[in-house]
């Protein structure tokens, strides 16, 4: 039976012969605790369907001439695109466009001009993909701009972060004794990748964020615990400093962010949690959120009074109230779990130019 590790890592990384995200055919049914948590879902989410496009581009749509709510990017690693949804999606609507095409997508993160950076990874190479959002009219709502190459080639691109002048890419590791590293990269020159980060307590690499003075945070497996933990690099520089709070035991590390206010959040894909840290992370989660499936990556909104979980399992985008953890509501039309649903970004909706 695939485990949670071999499904979150078959999700993220390249998808070889050997790693499949169906269960053997002797593999029992789910666990109640799943089944339960399945059930208590409310009936949108049985629903799969992607609805036909009926709308013309996103920027033209009625509603779409503020950014409070702004767009939704859904990233699925085996999609040729990025679905973009309204934020506000209670109704359970389809996607309004697409940004692409990309090749084995993963994470995704957004600048402040709008555009969007997908950790792109497929046969002998990969990198990080760009898109300038919102420039293109129908049903495609970007155009692609420059990408950077990972200098490691096909290495499990997991997860992008950037602060305005430097890009940073999680890669995992590719198994053939290739280290987990963040791979850094100049904004302004691509491709090629500018320096590196890494630590020898690192077994594989998750997820990317950077706060507003250039601190970088990366989730990451321990390499003799083989659990979950955050390693601080300050002002990007190595050595990096384990948060040795943040160390979840034999729990699988997912996505990690920060918010406003610089608390940190550590998603536990074990114990279906986000853990919150408050600076300068030297004690144990001032609190904690439960989720409601099995999600690696989330995304707060454009208020952050809503946070936004990408659930693998189900297929479908969770939405709690932030800080609270408050469970709100779902979607899924658009969201195929078969797809390998991987990342997730919010982004203002522009208006027409």
């Amino acid at each position: 039976m695939t485990s949670r590790f071999a499904l979150a890592f078959c999700i993220a990384a390249a998808m070889l012969a050997d790693c499949s995200l169906s269960p053997s055919p002797s593999a029992p049914d789910a666990p109640p605790t799943a089944v339960a948590r399945a059930l208590k879902r409310p009936l949108p989410l049985l629903n799969k369907r992607v609805s036909p496009a009926v709308r013309p581009a996103w920027m033209n749509l009625k509603g779409y001439t503020g950014t409070s709510d702004g767009v939704t990017d859904v990233s699925q690693f085996l999609a040729t695109t990025i679905d973009v949804f309204r934020t506000n999606n209670r109704k359970n609507e389809g996607p309004i466009c697409q940004v692409g095409p990309v090749k084995q997508a993963a994470g995704m993160t957004l600048d402040q001009t709008g555009t969007l950076y997908v950790a792109e990874e497929f046969l002998n190479s990969g990198g990080v993909a760009t898109f300038k959002t919102a420039e293109t009219g129908g049903s495609m709502c970007g155009s692609s701009g420059p990408s950077f190459n990972d200098p490691y080639g096909n290495n499990g691109q997991l997860d992008p972060a950037v602060d305005g002048k430097r890009l940073y890419l999680a890669n995992s590791t590719d198994g053939i004794g290739v280290p987990a590293t963040v791979v850094i990269y100049d904004v302004h020159r691509p491709p090629a990748a500018q320096g590196e980060l890494s630590d020898p307590t690192v077994d594989e690499g998750f997820a990317v964020a950077v706060d507003s003075r250039h601190n970088l945070f990366w989730s990451n497996t321990n390499k003799w615990t083989s659990g979950g933990q955050v390693i601080e690099f300050h002002n990007e520089k190595m050595p990096g400093t384990v948060l040795k709070d943040t160390q979840i035991g034999a729990d699988l590390p997912g996505g990690v962010l920060l918010d406003k206010k610089d608390n940190l959040l550590l998603i536990d894909q074990t114990a279906d949690t986000i853990d919150i840290y408050a600076p300068p992370y030297n004690a144990p989660a001032s609190s904690t959120i439960s989720l409601k499936g099995l999600a690696g990556s989330c995304a707060l909104g454009m208020s952050q009074k809503q946070i936004y979980c990408l659930d693998y399992q189900y297929g479908a985008v969770d939405v709690y109230t932030y800080p609270k953890g408050t469970y709100v509501y779902s979607y899924t039309n658009g969201i195929d779990a078969s797809e390998g649903p991987i990342g997730i970004a919010i982004q203002s909706a522009p208006t027409k130019h």
